[in-house]
């Protein structure tokens, strides 16, 4: 394993050894959406957003301005169509992972048509903008009105679309970003690390769980060398973090439907968008109407005002 700038490398299938063509190997290759994390968490939503930001900012350096619109105006015009679209895909994500008929289909099939909704509902905005800026006339009347929304659909669905599509790519294609230390550096399955020539080092992973039964579902879509006692796990827009003792990884999955395939007394959802393993708490306190869990690995998990009775009464048999 070679350095990389921040001390991260890139992988793809790091569970895989060169020439390991293993019929479980490869099934697992096939479902794995899944990026890995050390304690600092990839927050989804902030990568969205940077993505969105640096696309505005680049279309904004190479647009030829033929308006000779001064460029505050044109890098404001560029920043609300580059990061609109962003919080306009992501909240058309968010509902698509809700629809029952679209619960078990692929992941990208949902990409694709989470982009064409958020076409169809910035076109509005796009096709205003373009007329309050002199680029499109004065429309008169709705026909001509719908007629230019159209077609400004037309317009910016397939940028929308591929945009959208590329930017989760990481997860679809199985890239595995991975900082070289385990989050747990007390636990007893820590993987080995021995010092690198160029500064670095590197991880000798712990020996991949075999895939049985009791890793099928929620943990079968972990790296293998992520498999293990599940601590929590917490919503980041349409991912999903999944902690177990061996180590994060980010998810193409909603929460519903990840305690769904969980046994409903192995742990509770102190928040809206957490669930916690019974088993992973070391210790609760109030703050206020509020309140936190402290767990093993020492994450600090916020218990919501409408969940502190059933947290409270949970946690009272267990003296915490």
């Amino acid at each position: 394993m070679t350095d990389a700038p921040m001390g991260m490398v890139l992988h793809q299938w790091a569970g895989m050894a060169p020439g390991d063509t293993s019929l479980e190997q490869w099934e697992h290759r096939d479902k794995m959406l899944v990026t890995d994390l050390s304690s600092h968490e990839l927050n989804p939503k902030h990568y969205f957003y940077s993505v969105g930001l640096v696309l505005a900012l680049l279309f904004a350096l190479l647009d030829h301005n033929p308006e000779q619109l001064g460029f505050p105006l044109l890098l404001a015009s560029w920043l609300l169509q580059g990061l609109l679209p962003v919080s306009l895909l992501i909240l058309c994500q968010q509902r698509l992972e809700h629809v029952p008929a679209l619960q078990q289909r692929a992941a990208w099939l949902k990409l694709l048509l989470c982009g064409l909704c958020a076409s169809l509902l910035f076109a509005g905005p796009a096709l205003l903008l373009d007329v309050a800026l002199g680029l499109d006339p004065q429309y008169q009347g709705w026909q001509h009105w719908a007629t230019a929304w159209w077609h400004e659909v037309l317009a910016v669905a397939p940028l929308i679309t591929v945009a959208w599509i590329a930017a989760n790519a990481p997860w679809l294609f199985g890239f595995r970003l991975i900082r070289p230390q385990s989050i747990l550096q007390c636990s007893p399955d820590t993987p080995d690390v021995s010092p690198h020539p160029g500064g670095g080092q590197v991880v000798q992973a712990s020996s991949p769980l075999p895939l049985t039964a009791d890793f099928n579902g929620l943990q079968r879509q972990l790296p293998p060398d992520r498999r293990g006692e599940l601590l929590y796990l917490k919503s980041e827009l349409h991912y999903l973090l999944v902690v177990t003792a061996q180590g994060r990884s980010l998810i193409l999955c909603n929460l519903k439907d990840a305690i769904a395939e969980l046994p409903e007394s192995s742990g509770f959802s102190p928040h809206r968008s957490y669930w916690v393993s019974t088993t992973a708490v070391q210790k609760f306190s109030r703050q206020g109407r509020q309140g936190q869990l402290l767990l093993q690995d020492g994450s600090k998990i916020p218990v919501s005002r409408t969940q502190m009775p059933i947290v409270t009464t949970l946690l009272q048999a267990y003296s915490l």
